[in-house]
């Protein structure tokens, strides 16, 4: 059977045997959002405006504002590169981890033609 929503690699990679684990449906588009927040912009020379800034927080103090500018720029990227997913709401909020700053990024909507609300949360940086 074909799914509308695609089927692909599932992130994080994962090897089962016989290859690599792939996923469909609503957990592929979950998983192409992740992905659309791990692609630096300017990377993909043919899409220079594919991805987000959030690679540029690494090694960073991450402050409130900093958060901010990647909530903002994250849900920008999402609703203009991923239209299989509706979002709702975008959250980030810093994690100091030791000496390591990290950024968790909660990311809030629904799949095409897949009701009810799903979240990805997604520490990065």
């Amino acid at each position: 059977m074909i799914d509308a929503l695609g089927t692909g690699l599932a992130r994080p990679l994962r090897f089962a045997p016989g290859g690599f684990v792939t996923a469909s449906g609503p957990e592929k588009v979950l998983s192409c959002v992740e992905a659309l927040i791990d692609i630096e912009i300017g990377s993909v020379p043919w899409r220079c405006s594919l991805g987000t800034r959030v690679g540029r927080l690494r090694h960073r103090n991450i402050s409130s504002g900093l958060s901010q500018m990647a909530r903002i720029d994250v849900g920008d990227a999402v609703q203009r590169w991923e239209p299989r997913f509706r979002l709702r709401w975008v959250s980030a909020s810093p994690v100091n981890q030791g000496t390591s700053n990290l950024l968790e990024l909660t990311i809030a909507g629904e799949v095409a033609g897949n009701p009810g609300r799903v979240e990805l949360v997604k520490q990065t940086v």
